[in-house]
């Protein structure tokens, strides 16, 4: 897994062997301009490698805007799913009901088998079998 981009706020890496990128959340706290700029320098390594398998390990992060909720239905989401992704994975609190529904509503729409999990361990053991 090499590092991609790097700063206090997140990590994004990539696998070129397993098709697979993934966003770290390092703080619970993330401005509108640091979420959106770690999420394109994400879609970036996407499309540059031909991703297939986007995994968001969302457990640290709180607080993301109305604003940036509805940037990532409407543009990330939609841009990814138009790229032939075939699984999206996400490590979020239970209690992120809300987003997990709609996210899910977004991408089973447009044909991404998604999943979400507890753990970062869960999520790669279910990348492994599935």
């Amino acid at each position: 897994m090499k590092v991609y981009f790097e700063d206090d706020h997140a990590v994004v890496k990539h696998d070129e062997a397993r098709k697979l990128v993934e966003v770290s959340w390092k703080i619970t706290d993330s401005n509108s301009s640091k979420y959106r700029f770690t999420l394109t320098k994400a879609l970036a390594v996407f499309k540059q490698f031909d991703i297939k398998i986007w995994l968001s390990n969302m457990k640290n992060i709180q607080n993301v805007s109305d604003q940036d909720k509805q940037w990532v239905k409407e543009v990330l989401i939609p841009n990814i799913a138009s790229q032939s992704l075939d699984k999206a994975v996400f490590v979020v609190k239970k209690e992120s009901t809300f987003e997990i529904n709609e996210i899910s509503a977004i991408a089973k729409s447009n044909g991404v088998n998604i999943n979400f999990f507890d753990t970062i361990e869960e999520a790669y053991q279910w990348l492994e079998n599935n």
